[in-house]
């Protein structure tokens, strides 16, 4: 059970850390209310809210945050790398954080399958 949940936890790691980009995501709505929330490294670790119309609250990376105008509207399809903005189109990339998930996340699940292998456990898959 400890080793599902480990697994779940790195896969569940890099797709918020994905979603944020909005690359995965379809967006469609007016914004209607933007919030930058500074946490303990300001500038670093910030998080940065964006609010439709509907009342739905996303978080974003900061490309999205700073594209994104009150009023206007945001439209993008799902896994689309463009970002359609009332006054521009924006190229999406993978933040800094998503990367560095790519790379820790599967370290971390590696080293939760080869603590379990040692302990004994059985895996998910059978193993």
């Amino acid at each position: 059970m400890l080793v599902a949940a480990g697994l779940a936890f790195s896969v569940g790691n890099i797709w918020v850390t994905l979603a944020r980009s909005t690359i995965p995501v379809s967006l469609s709505g007016t914004v209607t209310d933007k919030e930058l929330r500074e946490e303990k490294h300001p500038g670093v670790d910030d998080v940065y809210l964006v609010t439709f119309s509907d009342g739905r609250v996303i978080q974003v990376d900061r490309s999205v945050f700073v594209a994104a105008r009150v009023g206007a509207p945001l439209e993008k399809e799902a896994w689309s790398r463009r970002l359609r903005t009332g006054e521009q189109d924006v190229d999406l990339d993978l933040s800094t954080d998503a990367r560095r998930m790519f790379i820790l996340m599967p370290l971390a699940a590696a080293l939760v399958l080869v603590a379990a292998r040692k302990r004994g456990a059985r895996l998910p898959c059978g193993g």
